[in-house]
Order: C-alpha cells, then structure tokens, then sequence
C-alpha cells in the first residue's frame, strides 16, 4: 500500500491483521499519530514503513511488544518528542530511521544495548548533547547518520572500535575536537563526513584502503593535507574547503587516479599547482580557488578528459591562459589572477606597469577638430582604462565562457575604443607644453599679438590726436572725419 495517495489516519482496520509481518505504507497522505495498537495488536510484525507521510505526534511505547521487530522506517514525516525508550526491548532490530523528524533530546545509551543494530538514521532532527560513547556497544553498526541536528562535544574514540563501521555521518553539528586516532582501526571505513572537527588531518586516514569518500569541509582544520592520502585508490571524492590548511598541494595526490571531485577551496594553500594532477584521468570536479597558489596554470588541466568544471579563481596565479580543448559544457573560472590575455583586476604589476597603458592611435579619426599627434607621449595626460569586462566581484563559481574574448586580449588593453579617441586629440592640440607641436602651429610671440590686437579691437582707439598713427584699423574713419570738417569750413 505504499506510494499511493492513502489520506486520513492509519486505518484501524488494520489492526485485526495479527499475522501481519510487514506493514509499509510510505509514500502516502497520511496523517495523525502512530497508533498504539500496531505495538499492541500486531506483535508479529518485522517490518515497520511508514515514511514519507504527515504523521505527528510521538512515537507509542507500545512498540516495546515487537519482540520480532527489525526494521522500523519513520523518516520524513513531522514525529516529535524522545526516541520512546520501549525500542531498547526489540532485541532483533537492525534497521532505525527516523530521519528528518522533530525529535529532541539527547541520543539515548540504551541504543548500545541493540547488538544487531546495523543502520542508526536520526538525521535531521533536533538532537542535542554528546554522541554517546555507549553506541561502540552497538558492535554490528555499519552506518551511523547523525547530519544536521545540535549534537555538541567531541566524536567518542569508542566509535574507533565499531569492526563494521563502514559509514559515519556526522557533519552539521556543534562538534569540536579532532578526529580519534583511534579511527585508525576502521578497516571497513568508505564514507566519513565530519564537518565540525578540528585540529589537523590526520595521517592515518591514508591507511584506510577502502575509503571513497571524505568530506571535511568547514572544520578549522590547520596544517597541511597528508600526502598519505594519495594512497587510496578508491578514493572518489575529497571535500577539505573551507578551511585553514597550509603549505602546498601534495604531488601525491596524483596517485589517487580514482578521484572523480577534488575541492581544496578557500584555504591557505600555496605554492605551484602539481602538474602530477593531470594524471587524475577521471576528475571532472577541481575546484583551487581563493588560495595563495603561484606559478602558472598546467597546460594539461584543460585537456583533461573527463574534466567538467575547473575552478583557479583568486589565486596569484601567473602566465599564459591554458587553451581550451574541453567540452563545450566546460566550466572554467580563472578571475582574480594575474594571467596573460585574460580580464582581471588584481594584478597590481599589470595596473601600474607602462605597457598596461594604452597607446594612442597612429592616426586621429576623421571628427577630431584638429590633427592628433603621431605617437602619444609616454606622459600622456589621460590614465591607462580599466578593462571593462572585469567584474566588480569574483565569485568562486563565476563562469568564464571558453569561447568569450575572456582568452585573448580585450580591446581595452590593445588600443582605446573610438569613442574616446577624439577627445584624446583635442587633449594633445589644446595643451602644446605636454606634446610636441607640428611645424605649422603658431609660435607663442605671435599668439600674443593676436590676442592684444583683439582686445583694442574691442576696447576700441584709445584717447588722444594720435589714435589714428596707433592703429591702421581705425585710420580710414579718422580721415573721413576730417575731409568732412574740412567741406563745412568751405561751405561757410
């Protein structure tokens, strides 16, 4: 009766099946309390499914009657309250999820007690206090999901002596300290997510030949990564962003060819990135950015064949932009560098060097009011433009489109754009003492005569008989004035 579109409560009718083995009606519309009878009424039962439902209220005590109970699976749903300490009865249990619930309180003792337990799944709840070192006592644990709840205080090295243990999720709580030393002893160990801890990563974890999975982003760790950890050779996915790791990138992380996702982000790593990595054959996730890394960029990390998403942005990274030979899905973020041909801004060397400064054209457009200079003088009046395709913030996973102009120099840096081409030449002809003049442009002396004989012009002649000796512009009105003084003499 699963993944239907049951409504309602659980329907009682159910309870006068007491040969019932198996209920499962997850998936459904239900809603209401977990009935007491199922705990009273059908002691027969193994296998408990109710997920994915809208279930509420607690969990009955009545399950304590489920002598023969070995999977209960209650996850998803909107259940509150403590895990209903009646369990500790069903000795056959081997399978507990009540994921994604409401539960609170503290993770009970009384769970180490249940000797077949194989699968702990409480994640997603509001568990609170320590993980309880009496869980080692639960020696047939292969998976223990703790994710996202308020779990506080160390991981219990007790968890080091689980022979079985094959996953531990415990990421998204309030934990502290580092990891167990005694978690060397996890042979079995595949899945380790431990978001939380701190301190450094320990050397062991490269003896745990099994592993394919460690994430421990977000911990605090210091130090640098172990190189041990290129031992692994199932080794498929390595979280440590977002951290405070030091020192450089092991080349030895090259021999960890089965490495599909490497994220070593937003930390403090330095020096040269390996070229070893483009033996990582089947990486399609490499994720470098906001490091102090230097040097240049392996021509061969583009070439990758498996390579999706490539992420080198903030670093102080130098040299040429690697060609793209990638997929055309390709993913490649490089902002933030100081790279050849590539739009960037944090490259001071870049900013103040002379060859960053654009020259001036060889010749002025045809709308300039006068003609421009041959060559622009190295002390040019203007500043060198920044490049208008960087951004104003670089994200980590800010794209940069293989086949945009980002890989070849932009204009800006090569030559100005026309628009400001003309009032660079206006610039040059109206300031002579920055520029060299041509041969025709007027001589300073004569500049100046100019501008007296325009201001008597505008002044007008100046007082006196021999206004007109002074100036040839007034002479002819003054001769006119006297041959006409001279006719009313005669007339008289």
């Amino acid at each position: 009766m699963g993944f239907n579109t049951l409504k309602g409560p659980i329907p009682e009718a159910l309870a006068a099946l007491s040969n019932l083995t198996y209920m499962s009606l997850e998936g459904n519309l239900l809603e209401g309390p977990v009935p007491e009878w199922i705990g009273s009424k059908l002691s027969k039962l193994v296998n408990l499914r109710l997920a994915a439902n809208s279930l509420n209220g607690t969990l009955p005590s009545t399950l304590s009657g489920l002598k023969s109970l070995k999977s209960v699976v209650v996850g998803s749903n909107h259940l509150s309250g403590q895990l209903p300490s009646g369990l500790q009865h069903c000795k056959d249990l081997e399978h507990l999820s009540i994921y994604v619930n409401g539960l609170s309180g503290p993770i009970p003792e009384w769970l180490g007690s249940l000797k077949k337990l194989r699968v702990l799944e409480l994640y997603t709840n509001q568990l609170s206090g320590p993980i309880p070192a009496s869980l080692a006592d639960a020696s047939s644990l292969s998976s223990i999901a703790l994710t996202d709840n308020r779990l506080s205080g160390p991981i219990p090295p007790a968890l080091g002596d689980i022979p079985n243990l094959v996953a531990l999720y415990v990421a998204s709580n309030h934990l502290a300290g580092p990891l167990p030393n005694s978690f060397s002893r996890l042979d079995s160990l595949m899945y380790l997510y431990n978001e939380g801890i701190n301190g450094s990563l320990p050397a062991f974890l490269g003896n745990l030949r099994l592993l394919e999975s460690v994430a421990a982003e977000y911990c605090n760790l210091t130090g640098s990564i172990p190189p041990s950890l290129g031992s692994l050779p199932l080794l498929v996915e390595l979280f440590l962003d977002n951290n405070r790791l030091s020192g450089s990138i092991p080349a030895a992380l090259s021999r960890a060819t089965a490495l599909n996702k490497l994220y070593l982000n937003r930390n403090q790593l330095g020096g040269s990135i390996p070229a070893g990595l483009c033996r990582l054959s089947n990486i399609y996730d490499l994720n470098l950015a906001r490091n102090q890394l230097t040097g240049t960029i392996p021509v061969c990390l583009t070439k990758l064949p498996h390579i999706s998403s490539l992420i080198i942005s903030n670093n102080r990274l130098t040299g040429p932009l690697p060609p793209i030979t990638s997929p055309p899905a390709f993913h490649f973020s490089y902002a933030g560098n100081c790279l050849d041909n590539a739009p960037d801004q944090d490259c001071p060397a870049k900013a103040t060097s002379p060859a960053a400064a654009p020259s001036a054209p060889s010749s002025a457009p045809s709308s300039a009011p006068s003609p421009a200079p041959a060559s622009a003088p190295s002390s040019a009046p203007f500043p060198a433009p920044a490049p208008a395709s960087a951004p104003a913030s670089r994200p980590d996973h800010a794209p940069s489109t293989p086949s945009a102009p980002a890989r070849s120099a932009p204009a800006s840096k090569s030559a100005p754009s026309s628009t400001s081409a003309p009032a660079k030449s206006a610039l040059a002809t109206s300031a002579p003492a920055l520029t060299s003049q041509p041969s025709s442009a007027p001589t300073a002396d004569a500049t100046q005569a100019q501008q007296q004989q325009q201001q008597q012009q505008q002044q007008g002649p100046p007082p006196g008989p021999n206004n007109a000796a002074l100036s040839g512009v007034h002479f002819p009105i003054t001769r006119a004035a006297m041959l006409a003084l001279l006719l009313l003499v005669l007339l008289w």
